[in-house]
């Protein structure tokens, strides 16, 4: 129980709101970077791959919920359910190189890019982008995103 509630804090603590204003700390992150470490023109280019397949992904069900609206920027995508369920909002924040979403039901999250298996996972934990998506989605939406 010890563990688990540490991890808890924990995770509470590295959760950013993804339209926050405050920048965000680069930890762990070097000048000069690795053969292995992606560039930020790569990372912006993956992160905008990654928006344009959830705008895919959810459009099924757009035809399936009232309201269900979407609105997508390059960079950005914002999903709304409406006053009852709200809004989703997914953004990639350039100056740390992680894709940020906010949810109605979770909160909010960092994603970073693990090169190992070519996905966007959790800072914090390393949970999946698109999965932690899809069950919030589905829990207050009729439909399932096609990722």
């Amino acid at each position: 129980q010890l563990l688990f509630k540490a991890t808890r804090n924990t995770l509470s603590r590295n959760r950013v709101s993804p339209f926050s204003e405050v920048p965000v700390s680069r930890r762990g992150r070097s000048r000069n970077r690795s053969k292995d470490e992606i560039s930020s023109e790569q990372l912006s280019i993956l992160a905008n791959q990654q928006i344009a397949k959830v705008k895919r992904a959810i459009s099924g069900m757009k035809e399936l919920n009232d309201p269900f609206e979407v609105i997508h920027e390059h960079d950005r995508i914002e999903i709304d359910l409406g006053p009852k369920h709200g809004k989703y909002g997914i953004h990639f924040n350039k100056e740390v190189g992680q894709i940020q979403m906010q949810t109605p039901r979770s909160g909010p999250f960092m994603y970073k890019y693990d090169q190992s298996i070519r996905k966007w996972v959790g800072e914090s934990d390393g949970h999946d982008f698109e999965g932690l998506l899809t069950r919030d989605l589905i829990q207050q939406a009729i439909g399932v995103p096609d990722f």
